[in-house]
């Protein structure tokens, strides 16, 4: 279009139209290149849409598919603060799966889950551990309120208890009445959470924290010395989610851009830590 408007208007001034014409000439131009610009872009919106409404008829059942909360039951596609459809799936943290095993095989007492956004591990680690009290924290009401409602579908509200925010003086004077765990996922609170003020509280609980060294560098070199005297640690690293494709047989007739709905978790590598009690409980 650029290209022809230029020799157009050199074309239109040297056979003596007026400028408002030719101003005229190139509103009209300007317009037809607007409103063609907004047909491609909602043929584009359609497009994903359609996608989205494939991926939609896939999990139609609100069931998570796979995975170590398998049968859990989601309300209508609400996910807060991450996405949804890995969570249907299965595939959403699966590097995770030994570790998930092995807490769900331990007998604790109670598990703290700061961060439980919607509560997916909340409310699945109440369903496959029946005595198990989940203290389950989030500072963002819509996802209590959603975590909530999690809680409710799928029967365990009697044993999720939902609080707003959790500090470092919520660790420290939580009454942990045998071995616990703490599960957290607090965007890069980690330092301002656990610290020497609460740690001789933390000496028969395990831990296990998703980093955010992106957030801050120091997050990991500070948890590490922290816990050094206290725990034993072991570092997960998450993999390509679109690795993880083979293993899904609902994911085979999916195009490569559905398939980046369905299995898309974040946009860069993640880690976390999970540090394990050195006093062993009799």
């Amino acid at each position: 279009m650029k290209k022809l408007l230029k020799p157009l208007i050199r074309f239109l001034v040297t056979t003596g139209v007026t400028w408002k014409t030719i101003n005229l000439f190139i509103k009209i131009t300007h317009r037809f290149k607007f409103e063609k610009d907004l047909i491609e872009i909602e043929k584009g919106r359609e497009v994903q849409q359609n996608k989205e409404k494939r991926i939609k008829e896939k999990f139609a059942d609100l069931t998570v598919r796979h995975g170590f909360f398998k049968g859990m039951t989601y309300f209508p596609y609400e996910s807060h603060g991450s996405s949804l459809y890995p969570k249907l799936l299965g595939s959403y943290e699966s590097e995770l799966s030994e570790i998930i095993e092995q807490i769900c095989k331990t007998n604790y007492s109670e598990i703290i889950d700061v961060g439980c956004a919607e509560g997916f591990y909340a409310v699945g680690f109440a369903r496959r551990m029946f005595e198990v009290i989940v203290y389950a924290y989030d500072n963002d009401p819509l996802a209590l309120t959603e975590a909530k409602r999690m809680a409710e579908l799928n029967k365990v509200a009697n044993r999720v208890v939902f609080n707003s925010f959790c500090s470092a003086s919520t660790l420290s004077e939580f009454k942990f009445t045998g071995k616990s765990l703490i599960f957290c996922d607090c965007e890069g609170y980690e330092i301002e959470l656990f610290n020497s003020s609460n740690i001789s509280n933390l000496l028969k609980t395990d831990i296990l924290i998703e980093l955010h060294d992106g957030k801050n560098e120091r997050i990991s070199p500070y948890l590490f010395k922290l816990f050094e005297k206290t725990h034993n640690h072991k570092l997960i690293q998450s993999v390509n989610c679109f690795t993880k494709a083979s293993e899904y047989f609902e994911l085979k007739d999916l195009t490569d851009d559905e398939l980046e709905i369905c299995l898309q978790e974040r946009g860069g590598i993640q880690q976390w830590v999970f540090f394990t009690s050195k006093i062993e409980l009799k």
